[in-house]
């Protein structure tokens, strides 16, 4: 072989380094993407449970002030168990703030669903400070993993 041979052949060698490089990078950044789309895809399911979570809060909460002001009739009795039902169903057992939110609820179940009715302040607060601590850490994981999937 001489000299020329190699000339001629070192095009061809170039073009395929090229298309070997471009291939690879083309296959690392459609990864990237691909777990990306999936990253904004979970944080938006996790953004619609939240909401839904957020609104069941809410509902809760207004039953509960009805039954403040006065005694609730065997259908918004059976609504106000339906959304401490749906608020139970939604939360994750394992959240740190669970049995918290369950005993709060318990305490608000047995107060309206007793003689004693609910207070205010001793029953309906303590429900909501833990469902705000609740919708913020989960807000805040939602943001985690966006933030960590950009970097």
């Amino acid at each position: 072989m001489n000299l020329f041979s190699y000339v001629d052949f070192l095009p061809h060698l170039f073009t395929l380094a090229i298309a070997i490089i471009a291939s690879t990078i083309t296959y690392i950044v459609s990864k990237r993407r691909i777990k990306l789309e999936a990253t904004v895809e979970i944080c938006r399911f996790r953004q619609k449970w939240l909401e839904q979570l957020r609104d069941e809060v809410a509902q809760l909460t207004a039953v509960s002030v009805k039954a403040l002001k006065s005694n609730l009739s065997n259908d918004e009795k059976d609504n106000f168990y339906l959304r401490l039902s749906r608020v139970s169903l939604l939360v994750n057992e394992s959240n740190q703030h669970w049995p918290e939110l369950k005993e709060s609820m318990g305490v608000m179940f047995n107060r309206t669903m007793g003689e004693k009715g609910l207070s205010e302040k001793t029953d309906i607060e303590p429900f909501l400070t833990v469902a705000k601590k609740i919708l913020k850490d989960e807000w805040d994981e939602i943001q985690d993993i966006l933030y960590e999937k950009n970097r």
